[in-house]
């Protein structure tokens, strides 16, 4: 069997933020231009096979995407990287001065024999041009690596650039002899995890996975009913892509930021209760579209209304939900994201009606049990008191207080402090539900056939105030899934006495002697009472009466009615 590929490079971009990196890897992985800054939002990950001296190379390619700005870069980007190729402005000088601070920290994190590239972008703008190609070779000379001038625009060197890493790699690995084990077709060189424990916006242990998405591509209607909501992150639109109803989520400067943090997140976890993340479309200057599954059924907490309304609606839905809402924060947690936004309107329910989780705009990727205090994250009537504390850092428990309102909503109907925070904006809302808390008002958790007392235990527990207290998101989904406890009976009577006798219809009671016992009951668990009497034929019998239903259990195998 021919391999698909010889060798498997990483290869990195590193650089000041809008030096054009992004646009480098569209051009060289897509051939494809555009001068949206949208692409440094997730465009950070890319393949492509090339040919290389009769050698098939696949090269995977990472962007920093953005990062940079924030000084989130960490040694786990740069490990495992074959090559690495520093890109400045020719147009930006203080962008060029910095490339020596970008070979230091590249010298601090990655291995000593990486191979780089030193690459001047921009070189198409040359009335705007301040960094020389003299000065940009003197750099290199000086530093011993290659160096180009590119244009991604014009497509000017782009393809030789990465083919100059690619083959000083493969040279370097044949001159030490380096064997490289060949992954499996869908294997990717993957970051080692950080043991860094301060927030990280993005985790770099798990490649983000998605399309690049042509505006043509995309097919919108004209039409009221495509428009399926807004909210702070945009405008959300009905469309087609590939043939498939999608929800496109049109961007605009201001929600840049925020849909940013949901791309990092979605782009990296699949998982059946989570919303799929199928790709962005660029666009022109900061406004872009992403693109996710559409889910016909809408909230959650709507489509029980419709099934309530059609006469549709019964326990079995109302668990099933229940219990794949649950599942979907296990895979958050696992993956340790917090959503810090749980909610039913952020709870979605797909054509099968099954539960999705979306909005992903405050999630968050930690490393430790905790992340960066953010006052007031999350929606009123979801949030615990902590939230309100600038002191305290949310954890995995902020989201355990909110799944238990959504559990309570799902199974009971009725969504937690709803008549107290009725009729109030979002501002009242939060101060009226701040106001509930600090006074010690709890979600209340109904009583019911859907709240037996092992789920009720649970989810009375999310409600604590004190957050080491409440459960997983484990726990809760182990009691929700958890078959029906059986009643225990407590021991039978060895006796009775005459104002516990109870005559029961169609069963004959026989004279009592001191060697019999009268018909007698005693209490037992769950509320119900266990009846011991004799049967007509002289003979010793037990009924169980428990929760209005009538069970025996015989000495005898011979049921005799």
């Amino acid at each position: 069997m021919n391999p698909e590929y010889d060798y498997l490079f990483k290869v990195l971009l590193i650089g000041d933020s809008g030096v054009g990196k992004s646009c480098l890897l569209l051009r060289f992985a897509d051939d494809i231009y555009t001068d949206s800054c949208i692409s440094t939002i997730g465009v950070d990950f890319k393949i492509r096979t090339i040919e290389l001296d009769g050698k098939t190379v696949k090269l995977q390619i990472w962007d920093t995407a953005g990062q940079e700005r924030f000084r989130t870069i960490t040694s786990s980007y740069y490990r495992g990287a074959h090559g690495i190729i520093i890109v400045y402005d020719v147009t930006d000088k203080e962008s060029f001065l910095n490339v020596k601070n970008w070979i230091a920290e590249n010298d601090k994190y990655a291995t000593e024999n990486v191979n780089k590239l030193l690459v001047g972008n921009k070189c198409d703008l040359a009335s705007k041009k301040v960094v020389s190609y003299d000065e940009g070779k003197e750099l290199a000379d000086q530093l011993g690596i290659s160096f180009l001038e590119t244009s991604a625009k014009k497509s000017h060197n782009v393809e030789q650039a990465f083919s100059i890493v690619a083959g000083e790699i493969k040279l370097r690995m044949q001159a030490t002899g380096a064997q490289q084990p060949r992954p499996a077709a869908d294997q990717r060189l993957l970051p080692e995890p950080s043991h860094d424990t301060s927030e990280q916006d993005v985790d770099l242990t798990a490649p983000p996975i998605f399309d690049v998405i042509k505006p043509h591509e995309l097919e919108f209607e004209a039409g009221f009913d495509n428009v399926l909501g807004s909210g702070a992150i945009g405008t959300v639109l009905k469309a087609k892509w590939k043939g498939r109803a999608v929800a496109a989520k049109r961007l605009d400067k201001a929600s840049i930021e925020d849909a940013k943090k949901e791309i990092h997140v979605l782009s990296r976890v699949r998982h059946p209760r989570l919303i799929t993340f199928f790709g962005i479309v660029p666009g022109s200057g900061t406004k872009a579209i992403i693109v996710i599954e559409y889910c016909i059924g809408g909230q959650v907490d709507e489509y029980l209304e419709r099934l309530a309304k059609d006469g549709r609606l019964d326990d079995s839905i109302r668990q099933k939900l229940a219990v794949q809402v649950c599942e979907g924060v296990v895979a958050l947690h696992a993956h340790q994201i917090v959503h810090r936004d749980l909610k039913a309107a952020n709870i979605l329910v797909d054509a099968k009606g099954n539960i999705k989780i979306t909005d992903f705009g405050l999630a968050r990727f930690v490393q430790g049990t905790s992340i960066a205090s953010t006052l007031g994250a999350g929606s009123p009537g979801y949030m615990p008191l902590e939230t309100y504390d600038p002191n305290v850092r949310p954890n995995f428990a902020t989201d355990i207080w909110a799944l238990g309102c959504v559990e309570v909503e799902i199974l009971g109907g009725k969504r937690p402090f709803a008549a107290e925070l009725s009729g109030l904006n979002s501002q009242q809302a939060a101060e009226q539900a701040k106001r509930l808390l600090e006074q010690g008002v709890k979600p209340e958790v109904p009583t019911g056939k859907l709240f037996p007392p092992h789920v009720r235990q649970v989810l009375q527990r999310c409600f604590e105030k004190d957050r080491s207290k409440r459960p997983t998101a484990k726990e809760v989904l182990d009691a929700l899934t958890a078959p029906p406890r059986p009643v225990t009976p407590n021991p039978r009577p060895t006796g009775g006495n005459e104002s516990n006798t109870i005559t029961l219809p169609g069963k004959p009671t026989p004279k009592t002697t001191p060697n019999s016992a009268s018909p007698s009951a005693a209490p037992a668990s769950g509320g119900g009472f266990l009846i011991r009497f004799t049967d007509g034929q002289g003979r010793e019998r037990i009924v169980s009466i428990s929760a209005g239903e009538l069970g025996s259990d015989d000495d005898d195998d011979d049921d005799t009615k």
